[in-house]
């Protein structure tokens, strides 16, 4: 599913899942890799991947459901997290941009303060 430049009260989705310069009120559910470029998530953020890609995004807290190997959870841009970020499996990874913050804590998993590329395709280019 994409979805870019909507306004929803609430969200779930059961599949692979972009979502670009949009605003969620409500809680938000995800089963499946969740790629959010420039979004607000004004609820929690409920994903079950092993993968997951925040760019330039804001969420109140985040919560990560998934068996097996590790999560990881690519922080980047200037994205805020204002408030806990939760693997529930225990074996999460934060893989964290420098410009990217974390205002309350993460549990069951670690951080790990590197760079890499936006997942954002298009989106530096429509910034131009």
């Amino acid at each position: 599913m994409n979805a870019k430049s909507v306004s929803l009260n609430k969200l779930d989705i059961a599949r692979k899942a972009t979502i670009s310069s949009s605003k969620i009120s409500g809680a938000t559910k995800i089963s499946g890799l969740l790629t959010s470029c420039q979004n607000k998530f004004s609820k929690k953020l409920e994903i079950s991947s092993d993968k997951t890609y925040i760019d330039n995004t804001e969420t109140e807290e985040i919560e990560i459901n998934r068996g097996g190997d590790t999560q990881v959870l690519y922080l980047g841009g200037a994205s805020i997290v204002h408030g806990n970020i939760t693997f529930q499996d225990k074996h999460g990874l934060v893989v964290m941009d420098k410009n990217a913050k974390i205002n309350g804590h993460v549990i069951g998993g670690y951080i790990s303060h590197n760079n890499f590329q936006s997942h954002c395709i298009g989106e530096a280019d429509e910034k131009a």
